[in-house]
């Protein structure tokens, strides 16, 4: 059984690869943690050869302890960003985004935690949180007393636009390159405030790693990336 299993891992993962687009075993050695791992020559074995390939082919590992930027465009929505991966398990991001998915406009600062697999092609979840304002508007319809005054909807009342919301998230990332990464979101927002509803945002990031070198401390001593160990890369 575990052979049959093996058999149709190396069979059937290249098709998938190739039918998705996802290309070479050789996709990342244009950076140098990567090609420092993956640039021996590969073993006169064939199945061991197939097995690195695989390896190769999957691997995204790299990106522990980088940095970058990302921007995003979503359903009434768009988003300006840093992130950091503290392994290549986790990604920490933060950055200015504006919405109407609310209901009314608002902008304001937006972070979330996510966990991903370390692999070109990877799905993530995370949590995060999101805090904007903007101008008051119109509440005479709302059916809320919005300003507290013991009345409801009358005339001239007006609502805040200030709102918090925390959120699950959920979605894919994709490597383009071993510098660029193209992610699929999708959030729901929980409000805590009863004035305004919860509501959900879609949309599609867009990240450069190593973008912007001034936020953190991506080299050592020596100036070059610091190399993951070889028993962080097997």
């Amino acid at each position: 059984m575990h052979r049959v299993a093996q058999l149709c891992f190396i069979v059937i993962v290249p098709l998938l690869c190739g039918c998705t687009g996802i290309g070479t075993s050789r996709w990342a050695m244009d950076d140098p943690v990567y090609a420092e791992k993956y640039g021996q020559p590969y073993s006169s074995n064939d199945a061991q050869k197939v097995t690195r390939m695989m390896k190769q082919s999957l691997d995204a590992r790299f990106i522990s302890g980088r940095n970058g930027g990302y921007a995003g465009l979503g359903v009434l929505g768009a988003e300006l960003g840093v992130l950091r991966f503290p392994t290549a398990y986790s990604e920490i991001r933060g950055g200015l985004k504006g919405q109407l998915n609310s209901g009314t406009g608002t902008a304001g600062l937006d972070v979330s935690a996510r966990l991903q697999t370390p692999t070109r092609l990877a799905p993530f979840i995370g949590v995060g949180g999101y805090l904007g304002g903007g101008s008051d508007v119109s509440a005479v319809s709302d059916g809320r007393d919005n300003d507290h005054d013991g009345f409801i909807d009358e005339v001239g009342e007006k609502r805040s636009q200030g709102i918090f919301t925390l959120y699950p998230e959920a979605g894919l990332h994709f490597w383009m390159t071993p510098k660029s990464r193209l992610s699929l979101v999708a959030q729901v927002h929980l409000a805590p405030q009863s004035d305004v509803d919860d509501f959900g945002y879609v949309g599609v990031q867009w990240s450069i790693l190593d973008g912007l070198h001034g936020l953190w401390n991506s080299e050592d001593g020596d100036g070059e990336w610091s190399r993951l160990r070889d028993d962080e890369l097997p």
